[in-house]
């Protein structure tokens, strides 16, 4: 019987309303978010824009999805657009009305990244309109199943969107599945009617909290419950999941009994300690993310490649963890300590990728550099925890 549970908890930073929100695997969080108690973050807005520029030179436009708020829109990346006002081509030009959805929130100095391929997530399934095709999640094993949801969905397949089945469709029911992918094909068209009634700058549809949201995401069977201690949250939550309970212990703190402070406290250090006494320094710049791993207190055979393989190795996972933790994503450049024996080296480096696949969030071990530096690149959507905290 598994120990995890999803952690939900309100805290105040600086004067402002948070919301943390984590998985905890019974000893520690290995997933954790926070965000703007008011739900202020744009990601999965569903607007509609107008172009204001179009600049050839790098292929995209600029679309104004709010008054005063610009978003980046490539063309390459977007080969379909859904426009509102009349056209005699899929020619994207300036003062275009089009319908988009925020796929990237504003991070640091770049602006929100917009697609035209709308994404409607559910439970067991997501739509993607203005793509093709039918995708299954490869975290179902089960090859039989998976041929049993081809049969099922195979009449459901269109031109004018891709589904793509979720690992909780495992063990659903055909009809659940069926259903929620009605449901989320009507609310399209919904969106898309509606559309052609409001005027440039609508909010068409905007996204659950992401606390919220990340519930539909949770595997069947990944935890035991919810726990929340904020009443509102809770009765939020309970019109997603039955696995949620209201935590009342005024004794004992939600905060203190799962240490959330001391959880982000860590994160927001550069600094993490490994249990053989080495330790990692964690470097979060514009361009990239740098860890680099030192051997600090440990000094059994220090000196030898058996200590530095076992270094290495506490390092490699527990920077899987941390990228995870933190939300490090773009480019990752690990400087592990030197191993002239390459053996050694593949092994480290074959340790690190298992953990990382485990990631939720696409992530990509390249290889080591000619300078001995593992390359590692992870999908970027969202705001690190640091970032959050300037």
């Amino acid at each position: 019987m598994t120990d995890k549970k999803y952690i939900v908890t309100k805290f105040n930073n600086n004067g402002k309303d948070m919301i943390f929100y984590g998985l905890h695997n019974g000893k520690e969080f290995y997933e954790v978010n926070v965000c703007d108690a008011q739900s202020n973050t744009i990601l999965g807005n569903i607007y509609i824009g107008r172009v204001k520029d179009m600049v050839k030179n790098i292929n995209c436009a600029f679309i104004e999805f709010e008054k005063g708020k610009v978003g980046y829109y490539s063309l390459e990346n977007n080969k379909s657009h859904i426009f509102l006002n009349k056209k005699n081509s899929n020619t994207l030009v300036q003062g275009d009305i089009v319908i988009v959805q925020v796929e990237k929130d504003v991070i640091k100095t770049k602006d929100p990244v917009l697609t035209s391929n709308i994404n409607l997530t559910g439970k067991y399934v997501a739509v993607n309109i203005n793509k093709s095709g039918l995708g299954i999640s490869s975290k179902i094993k089960d090859n039989d199943r998976r041929e049993a949801i081809k049969a099922l969905l195979n009449e459901f397949i269109s031109e004018d969107y891709s589904i793509i089945v979720r690992t909780n469709a495992e063990n659903a029911k055909d009809e659940d599945i069926l259903t929620e992918l009605q449901t989320l094909l009507n609310e399209w068209n919904d969106i898309y009617d509606k559309a052609f009634t409001r005027t440039a700058y609508t909010v068409l549809k905007k996204k659950e909290p992401e606390y919220l949201r990340r519930v539909d995401g949770i595997y069947d069977g990944e935890i035991v419950e919810i726990v929340t201690d904020d009443q509102a949250i809770y009765e939020l939550i309970s019109q997603k999941s039955s696995l949620c309970r209201l935590y009342e212990d005024k004794l004992l703190p939600l905060d203190k009994l799962y240490s959330v402070s001391n959880c982000l406290d860590n994160l927001l250090n550069k600094k993490v300690w490994l249990k053989c006494g080495g330790y990692l320094i964690i470097e979060q710049t514009e361009a990239m993310v740098v860890i680099d791993v030192n051997t600090g207190k440990y000094s059994k055979g220090k000196n030898t490649a058996e200590a530095i393989l076992k270094v290495n190795t506490e390092a490699a996972i527990e920077i899987a963890k941390q990228i995870r933790l933190r939300n490090l994503s773009g480019i990752i450049i690990i400087d592990f300590i030197n191993m002239p024996n390459k053996e050694y080296e593949k092994q480290v480096v074959e340790e690190f990728e298992k953990i990382v696949s485990q990631d939720p969030v696409k992530t990509d071990v390249i290889g080591m550099t000619k300078l001995g530096l593992l390359e590692v690149t992870r999908k970027k959507a969202k705001a690190s925890i640091s970032e959050i905290f300037k």
